[in-house]
C-alpha cells in the first residue's frame, strides 16, 4: 500500500486574519469550510469585528475564493461556485490547490455578499519604497 500523502498546509486569509490550517489534499472544500467554522467559532473574541459580526452559524455561511493568479495572490481572488466544487470531485487538489496555497473567505450570514474578498496583505513600507525608486 503506498504511503499516505502528507497533509497540505493552506493560508485562509480574510481582511487582516490569517489561519494557518493542515488538511489532506483528498479533502473537499465542504470539509476545509467545516474545519474553519470549527476554527472560527471558539476564537471569535480574538477575532476582527469583520468575521464576527455577524458570526458564522454554520459551515456554508463561509464563501471560499482561490486566487486568480496562485504565484501573485495579490492580484484578487475569485469565488468558488457549485460548478468549481463539482469539478474533479471537489478535493482541493482537484483544483488545483497546492501546499502553502492562500485561499480567502468570507463570512456570508445573510446572503448579501457582493462577490468581492476583503484581503490585506502586509507591507514593507522599506522594501516597496525601494522598489518604486527603481522605477
Amino acid at each position: 500500500m503506498p504511503p499516505a500523502a502528507p497533509p497540505f498546509s493552506l493560508l485562509l486569509k480574510s481582511s487582516t486574519a490569517t489561519f494557518f490550517l493542515l488538511i489532506k489534499p483528498s479533502s473537499t472544500f465542504s470539509d476545509l469550510q467545516s474545519q474553519l467554522f470549527e476554527l472560527l467559532k471558539p476564537n471569535s473574541d480574538h477575532l476582527p469585528q469583520s468575521l464576527t459580526s455577524p458570526p458564522p452559524s454554520d459551515p456554508s455561511s463561509l464563501k471560499l475564493g482561490l486566487p486568480k493568479d496562485p504565484s501573485d495572490p495579490k492580484k484578487g481572488f475569485v469565488a468558488l461556485d457549485d460548478p468549481t466544487f463539482k469539478k474533479g470531485k471537489g478535493t482541493l487538489a482537484s483544483a488545483g490547490i497546492k501546499d502553502n496555497g492562500v485561499i480567502a473567505f468570507i463570512v456570508d450570514e445573510e446572503g448579501k455578499w457582493d462577490g468581492e474578498f476583503d484581503v490585506q496583505f502586509p507591507v514593507d513600507d522599506y522594501y516597496d519604497s525601494q522598489s518604486q525608486d527603481q522605477k
